[in-house]
């Protein structure tokens, strides 16, 4: 019993570290820190859930529909899992909002990258485009090759194979068939 009762005191002093270091950050931080849910919190989860351990709002909110109904008592068990719905809501929509301001675009793509979409036009088909080839390294890399009869050697796509597959998709997404 003495070892559950020093595992217990370690864990308890861990999490309090963790929530003492958590609020000094963010007194002086404009971040938020985000500090983890209690230990043993069971939750629904989904499969299409935004959060990495699959946590779901939808069934969170209709695990406690009768609890956030009622009184809300804090030293009821459910009011932990309500507080992680309501920490999750603001999650979700701090996602949202840093999607829609990326434009959709990944962690590796810089701010200014992003801001550079607003300045580009759109594709027009009006024109017949040009490209002039100066090397036969380019040229080999526009035509590609075709698997040599008797080799292991793979074929190389060429550009001229990728733009008409390119074409191909343009034309299908024009019609809105994707």
């Amino acid at each position: 019993m003495a070892t559950r009762s020093k595992k217990a005191d370690s864990a308890a002093a861990t999490q309090a570290d963790t929530k003492e270091t958590a609020a000094v950050q963010s007194a002086g931080a404009i971040a938020a820190v985000q500090i983890p849910a209690p230990g043993g919190l069971s939750f629904s989860t989904e499969p299409n859930s935004p959060f990495p351990d699959g946590y779901s709002i939808a069934g969170e909110e209709a695990t406690l529909a009768e609890f956030m109904a009622g009184e809300m008592d804090e030293s009821d068990p459910l009011y932990d899992r309500y507080i992680e719905l309501e920490d999750r809501k603001d999650r979700l929509e701090r996602m949202q909002a840093e999607f829609k301001s990326r434009k959709g675009a990944g962690a590796l793509v810089t701010r200014d990258e992003v801001r550079g979409m607003d300045e580009l036009g759109t594709l027009v088909d009006e024109d017949v485009d040009q490209m002039t080839v100066h090397t036969k390294e380019a040229y080999r890399m526009f035509m590609g090759r075709v698997r040599e009869p008797g080799k292991e050697a793979a074929p190389i796509v060429g550009g001229k194979r990728v733009a008409a597959a390119l074409r191909g998709l343009w034309m299908l997404t024009g019609s809105d068939n994707p």
